[in-house]
């Protein structure tokens, strides 16, 4: 099968066009609140009815954690990277994080354990 050359001008107009992460990505808009996915944008209008209904507290969205690790050496911890959590509540007087997932990623199987040892906090999946 012959191969297909392209001039300069055709593979710079290629490179600069970011391919989304997932396929078919269409981000989903809930007045001007934009979500990453219909899944999201799902959830958040559930949990806003159970906001309203006072059965949940300090809802908040896209919430960065920072997982830190401690030098050998000790010291103060050293901010490594960041976890950005869909949702973050209260319930029942409990921290909940959320994440609205349609499958996990090596990344985020890797976050979300550094979550749980740093801050004893289960990340609820929704």
């Amino acid at each position: 099968m012959p191969q297909k050359t392209v001039n300069i001008g055709e593979y710079r107009a290629l490179a600069a066009v970011k391919q989304p992460r997932v396929r078919n990505y269409k981000p989903t808009f809930i007045g001007s609140e934009r979500f990453a996915s219909k899944r999201e944008a799902r959830c958040w209008q559930e949990l806003q009815v159970l906001f309203h209904a006072k059965k949940i507290t300090g809802l908040k969205r896209q919430v960065r954690i920072p997982l830190t690790t401690t030098p050998d050496t000790g010291g103060d911890p050293v901010a490594v990277c960041h976890y950005v959590a869909d949702f973050t509540f209260f319930e029942d007087g409990q921290y909940v994080i959320a994440d609205a997932k349609g499958w996990a990623t090596d990344l985020y199987k890797l976050k979300r354990k550094w979550v749980r040892l740093q801050y004893g906090i289960e990340i609820r999946e929704l």
